[in-house]
């Protein structure tokens, strides 16, 4: 199933950058780009 597929490639990607990833949800889902916010 897809969803396995989905689960295990964000299981392996969160392991690699919690942070990096959960920074790239506000931008991606929510928000747009914040200039200066880097």
């Amino acid at each position: 199933m897809q969803f396995w597929a989905t689960l295990h490639f964000l299981s392996a990607h969160l392991r690699d950058c919690t942070d990096c990833y959960l920074a790239s949800l506000p931008g991606r889902f929510v928000l747009p780009p914040v200039e200066g916010a880097g």
